[in-house]
């Protein structure tokens, strides 16, 4: 009985702190880089949303935060699909597939997220991250519904699958864990980087406007 006290008072603090710290809703993909140059296309998603804990404490039964999120995502995001929970250190997270839209085009039409690139500046590509009204519609009827704030972060996996050397200008992202804002980023053939958006990029993509991404700075050499 002493245990299962123990399990459910810290199980009620780490809700406590995610209450109080909010909720982290992350959505990945991974995309090579002439995706976003083709014709559109749904490439894998995913969206993982943290929760306290994917069972409750001494059972085998699924916590009611995980129920929650299993039965009002799929209700606000018809798209997305439940893979599973997965424990982590301290808390956990819940885990869905979302098809995001990849490829040449503006606005994200009847898809929930695009990654979207179009030609400017001669030709050189600009790639923006968008959000269709009913996505956003659906991430505010999450949030009341789960009652706690969400932080929403997006990060993409990018790799240079030609065969040429390329340099983009990145907005304000991290890059393997580094800051960016507004700095060239050279991309050799065959490399993959990790480019997260938050914060006030990521505030734009949840608005009409989407949020810029990267755009290739110059026509680099074959």
């Amino acid at each position: 009985m002493g245990q299962r006290r123990s399990m459910l008072a810290r199980s009620s603090l780490i809700a406590s702190v995610l209450f109080l710290a909010g909720c982290k809703t992350e959505l990945t993909t991974a995309v090579n880089y002439t995706d976003l140059l083709d014709a559109p296309t749904y490439q894998k998603g995913s969206l993982v949303i943290e929760i306290p804990g994917c069972k409750d404490p001494g059972t085998e039964f699924e916590s009611d935060a995980l129920l929650q999120v299993k039965s009002r995502v799929p209700a606000v995001f018809p798209k997305a699909q439940y893979l599973g929970c997965r424990e982590e250190a301290i808390t956990a997270e819940a885990l869905f597939s979302l098809p995001i839209l990849v490829g040449a085009r503006a606005g994200c039409g009847e898809s929930d997220v695009c990654v979207a690139s179009q030609a400017e500046r001669g030709n050189l590509p600009l790639v923006t991250l968008g959000t269709s009204a009913g996505f956003r519609s659906g991430l505010r009827k999450l949030k009341n519904s789960l009652h706690q704030p969400l932080e929403p972060v997006f990060r993409i996996n990018v790799t240079n699958n030609t065969e040429r050397a390329i340099t983009v200008v990145v907005s304000s992202m991290r890059v393997n864990g580094k800051p960016y804002h507004y700095r060239d980023l050279k991309m050799p053939p065959g490399r993959s980087f990790d480019m997260e958006l938050a914060d006030v990029g990521l505030e734009s993509a949840l608005t009409e406007r989407p949020a810029l991404l990267f755009y290739e700075w110059e026509a680099s050499e074959p």
